[in-house]
């Protein structure tokens, strides 16, 4: 994969390399500006859950309250005391930034579903599904703000399951991203569909 020298952000440019997989994992990431009101998440990314010292999913959910960008606090049983502590921690280094909700995605992929006799190890589990096409979440906390933070903090809070609705369009609806059935998207799955993973059925999946 070749970097072209004006584009610093993977997403930007990996289409022009030989990796372009289908379906995709995740799309890119939207900024989220002026961000109002209650996540109600049950995990975060399996990577920094265990970085923080929490459970992956939660015992308990977490509510993240945010207003105009910013989260606020969060509310719940231990998980969001500890991601409280975390948070006040962080701020010592980055200020406000690490309470800002710094974008929004989610997966595409229709097949990201594994169940247990075929991967053992629950945390990778959760970390496949964070890209199944009912799974989207936002980003909690933005370290780019801080040129000398030599960590990426990428902290994703998921919501699955959900409907998601942009103004009269939906994103999600019915644990599914709607664009999957956009005619040039199932053209594009027409010429894969013999591709392990497109028909969850024959790979003995859970069709979730």
């Amino acid at each position: 994969m070749v970097k072209p020298e004006d584009m610093d952000d993977y997403a930007h440019y990996r289409d022009i390399g030989v990796y372009c997989p289908f379906p995709e994992g995740v799309w890119s990431s939207i900024r989220a500006r002026d961000a109002e009101g209650v996540g109600i998440i049950n995990e975060i990314g399996v990577i920094w859950a265990r970085h923080i010292g929490v459970p992956c999913p939660f015992k308990q959910p977490v509510r993240v309250y945010i207003e105009r960008g910013y989260i606020k606090k969060f509310e719940g049983g231990e998980e969001a005391e500890t991601l409280t502590r975390f948070y006040k921690f962080i701020s010592e280094y980055l200020g406000e930034a690490t309470y800002e909700v710094r974008g929004f995605h989610g997966g595409v992929h229709p097949s990201a579903i594994l169940e247990p006799h075929q991967c053992p190890n629950a945390p990778y589990r959760h970390f496949i599904e964070h890209h199944h096409w009912s799974s989207f979440h936002f980003h909690m906390g933005n370290s780019r703000r801080a040129k000398d933070f030599p960590y990426s903090m990428h902290i994703s809070a998921e919501l699955r399951g959900g409907d998601l609705k942009i103004g009269d369009h939906y994103v999600y609806k019915n644990s599914r991203i709607t664009t999957a059935d956009h005619p040039k998207v199932k053209a594009i799955a027409e010429k894969y569909k013999n591709r392990p993973g497109l028909e969850p059925e024959r790979w003995l999946q859970t069709p979730r």
